[in-house]
């Protein structure tokens, strides 16, 4: 355990200024400063409720939604440096265009503590959530409005269809019935794999799991573990697929001719 202690300048003004000096012991595990939740480092904030009181926020659960982030806190209250209520708190995080924090509502109200809290209180929060994106993993995308954008002309860049013919039977490889072929057809709104051998006829609705300029990665519509992935290097284009992997018995790769 290491004990950590938060020391916290409150400005008050009665007539002069005066500054309060209040610290704040706090135990926490040694992992929880580098631990990491739903790939988003975790980390907890401080602020000030009064003379002699303080409040530390600490993520217990973060899930990302579409254009907001909800967290989970683990809320502990300190009068005097001694833990007086602890309780969970759950907050939402809502992201503009810019991928700035724009709205943190606590769970089922609607108001925004960017408005009603004090100013300290505020930008605490407000800290908080704009560094949810920037230690964010980088398969962690709050899905803003120009995301959108660059999503959709990113999947336009892969509207076709895909093909190759592989080795199924390894013994038989001057025998046609010892070969199959891959069709991978992607269009507005649908993804398609298909798989044609002496063996099986397979065909398989796809999900897109993300896209980018050079690498698009699908899922299986109904087996989310079953993944994908066309990467694209110049005009040449490789396939690399769990589900081959297995039926194969070995990891590989296959180079597609896109039409």
């Amino acid at each position: 355990m290491i004990r950590i202690t938060i020391v916290i300048f409150i400005l008050l003004m009665f007539g002069c200024k005066k500054v309060a000096i209040i610290s704040v012991p706090i135990l926490v595990k040694e992992d929880t400063i580098r631990n990491e939740i739903n790939g988003i480092t975790k980390e907890s904030f401080v602020i000030s409720c009064g003379s002699g009181c303080a409040m530390t926020y600490s993520p217990e659960n973060i899930e990302q939604l579409d254009k907001s982030i909800k967290v989970k806190f683990n809320v502990d209250m300190y009068v005097d440096e001694a833990v007086t209520e602890t309780y969970k708190e759950i907050y939402i995080f809502s992201y503009g265009n810019s991928g700035e924090v724009e709205k943190i509502n606590l769970e089922g109200k609607n108001e925004n503590v960017l408005e009603t809290l004090m100013p300290d209180a505020q930008e605490s929060f407000r800290d908080f959530g704009n560094r949810l994106l920037m230690n964010a993993d980088k398969n962690v995308k709050i899905k803003t409005a120009s995301n959108k954008i660059a999503d959709q002309k990113a999947n336009q860049q892969w509207l076709g269809s895909y093909s190759c013919r592989f080795l199924r039977m390894k013994e038989e490889s001057g025998d046609p019935r010892g070969w199959g072929t891959i069709v991978i057809t992607i269009d507005k709104n649908s993804a398609e794999y298909q798989l044609d051998s002496y063996i099986e006829n397979l065909k398989k609705d796809l999900t897109i799991v993300r896209a980018a300029s050079d690498e698009i990665v699908f899922s299986e519509k109904d087996n989310k573990n079953s993944i994908l992935t066309i990467s694209r290097n110049n005009n040449k284009y490789m396939l690399k697929s769990t589900f081959m992997d297995k039926i194969s018995g070995n990891a590989g790769s296959y180079e597609l001719k896109k039409k």
